[in-house]
């Protein structure tokens, strides 16, 4: 027979909203605001010191957009040789 822990977190009876995190417990990535990206950003860059060079081909999509988003909101970190569209 198996034993089952009493003690555990259950994260299932808090219900999230819409897609926003709001609700979760401490969601790992919030997402759909301006401060839900600081906060993920700096709990990722927390302690960094490196400075990446990065190129980007394709600055009009979705992910090369989102990508100029963190390279602005982390200029210590990132800086852009090279942008295409």
């Amino acid at each position: 027979s198996t034993k089952q822990s009493t003690s555990s977190l259950n994260v299932f009876s808090v219900s999230g909203s819409a897609g926003t995190g709001e609700g979760w417990i401490d969601p790992s990535a919030p997402v759909n605001s301006a401060a839900s990206l600081q906060k993920t950003l700096d709990e990722a860059l927390k302690g960094s010191t490196f400075k990446k060079r990065i190129s980007i081909l394709g600055s009009t999509g979705s992910i090369g957009t989102q990508t100029l988003d963190i390279v602005d909101a982390c200029p210590d970190n990132f800086v852009v040789d090279a942008l295409s569209a």
